[in-house]
C-alpha cells in the first residue's frame, strides 16, 4: 500500500499516518533510527510541534521508542513496548502527555498536576520517573514547582525561578533583586520585598529568600536589621559603612588593614585576581573561616570587587 502524501499544512493525525505506513512499507523497517525530529520536519515539510505530537502518538502504539538525547527507533512488530520503554523513555514520554495537556488546556494555567504517586498509576511507571517528568516541563517553565506543594501549571506573566537547587534559585533571587536596584526600580533608600513576599512571588522556601538578601547585604547594596524590612543603601549610608568594620572580631579587622595596606603598596600588583581565601590563609597565618572573613572586610573597603 502506498504511503499516503502529506498536503499543506497536515495535521497531527495525517502526519502520523503517513509515517505508520511508511513504518508499514519498510521505508523505515524494525530496527532502524529515524532521523532527527527537525531534519524530519524539514524532508517532510510539516511543522515541528505537529511532527513532535505525532510521534508522540506513534510511540503510544508502540511502532517506535525515543531515546532521550539518542534518537527515535523503530520497534518490531512483536515487541513490546511497556518491556522496551526504560525509564527516560517513559519520562519522556509522560512529559510529552502532559505538555500536549496543558497546550490543549486539560490543565488550565493557574491548575494543580496531580501528584506523582496518581500519575504513576495513570502511566504506569514509577514516582521518580513522574517526578523527573514534571521537573522537565518546570525547567522549560510550563510548570512552577513547590516543595510541599507539587506543581502548578504557570501563569504566562509568572516570574519563575530554576527549580535545580537551592543555590540556583538564591543567584537568580539575588539577580532579579540586584537588576531592579540598578534600574531604579528600588531606589535608594526603598524597601525592597520582604522574605514572605519573595516566597510567594518565587515560589521557593524561607531560607532561599533569606540567602539571597544576605547575599545582596554582603555585597553592599540593601542594608536592614532583625525586625526590620531590608532597604537599598543611600549614598550617605554607605559611606559612612564602608570604613566601619568593627562588628568583625578584632583578628579580622586586623589582618583585612595590613592586606589593604599591602594591595595599596603593591604586594599585589593591579590586573592580578584579588587574593584567595586560601592564599590569605598561608601569607598571614589566619584559619580559613577567618580568610573568608576577610575577604568580606576588603570588600566593605572597596579593596576587592564582590563575586557575583
Amino acid at each position: 500500500m502506498p504511503t499516503p502524501e502529506l498536503g499543506q499544512a497536515p495535521t497531527r493525525k495525517e502526519v502520523a499516518a503517513h509515517l505508520r505506513q511508511a513504518i508499514a512499507n519498510d521505508t523505515y523497517p524494525a530496527g532502524t533510527r529515524l532521523p532527527a525530529l527537525r531534519i524530519l520536519a524539514v524532508k517532510l515539510q510539516v511543522r515541528y510541534s505537529i511532527l513532535r505530537d505525532a510521534m508522540c502518538d506513534l510511540a503510544d502504539d508502540g511502532l517506535v521508542v525515543v531515546h532521550k538525547g539518542k534518537g527515535t527507533v523503530v520497534l518490531a512488530p512483536d515487541a513490546a513496548p511497556s518491556a522496551a520503554f526504560t525509564p527516560s523513555q517513559q519520562q519522556w514520554h509522560i512529559a510529552e502527555h502532559l505538555r500536549q495537556a496543558i497546550e490543549d488546556g486539560v490543565y488550565p494555567a493557574g491548575t494543580q498536576l496531580p501528584s506523582a504517586r496518581v500519575l504513576g498509576d495513570q502511566f504506569g511507571a514509577s514516582a521518580s520517573t513522574c517526578r523527573a517528568a514534571v521537573r522537565d516541563l518546570a525547567a522549560e517553565g510550563l510548570l512552577l514547582s513547590r516543595k510541599g506543594k507539587g506543581a502548578m501549571v504557570r501563569v504566562p506573566d509568572q516570574p519563575l525561578a530554576p527549580i535545580d537547587t537551592a543555590s540556583t534559585q538564591r543567584d537568580f533571587i539575588a539577580q532579579e533583586l540586584r537588576q531592579a536596584i540598578k534600574e531604579g526600580i528600588y531606589p535608594p533608600g526603598s524597601a525592597i520585598p520582604t522574605t514572605a513576599q519573595l516566597v510567594e512571588k518565587y515560589g521557593v522556601s524561607k531560607t532561599t529568600a533569606r540567602t539571597a538578601q544576605c547575599q545582596l547585604r554582603s555585597e553592599g547594596l540593601i542594608e536592614g536589621r532583625q525586625g526590620q524590612r531590608c532597604r537599598v543603601r543611600t549614598a550617605e549610608d554607605a559611606a559612612a559603612a564602608s570604613t566601619d568594620i568593627t562588628w568583625a572580631p578584632p583578628d579580622a579587622q586586623r589582618v583585612a588593614i595590613q592586606v589593604h595596606q599591602d594591595m595599596e603598596a603593591g604586594t599585589y600588583p593591579p590586573g592580578r585576581p584579588p587574593p584567595s581565601s586560601r592564599e590569605l590563609a598561608r601569607d598571614y597565618d589566619v584559619p580559613l573561616h577567618s580568610a573568608r572573613l576577610v575577604q568580606r572586610l576588603l570588600v566593605q573597603l572597596g579593596a576587592i570587587a564582590p563575586r557575583h
